[in-house]
């Protein structure tokens, strides 16, 4: 049961970052200039910062999602045991 808030959380943070970047910076001059991308592409830096922020939160939802994971296999047998009577 873990698996859909990890979904809903890097689905709502891949909108989040694009809207919020992408309104806020996309041709601002300042903004717009070249930069490289993990060496892989050169993009506009505040597509290159959208996409760290994409990664941070990313990680976070990871992160803070493991745990409850974990325990939803500690918990999972109790109900089990509870609609069982």
């Amino acid at each position: 049961m873990w698996r859909a808030p990890l979904v809903a959380s890097l689905l709502g943070s891949l909108l989040d970052t694009f809207l919020f970047f992408s309104l806020a910076f996309w041709g601002d001059p300042a903004m717009s200039g070249a930069t490289p991308l993990l060496g892989l592409a050169v993009v506009p830096l505040w597509l290159s910062l959208a996409v760290f922020d994409f990664v941070v939160k990313a990680v976070g939802a990871g992160l803070l999602l493991a745990p409850y994971g974990a325990l939803m296999g500690v918990v999972r047998p109790f109900e089990r045991v509870s609609t069982a009577r």
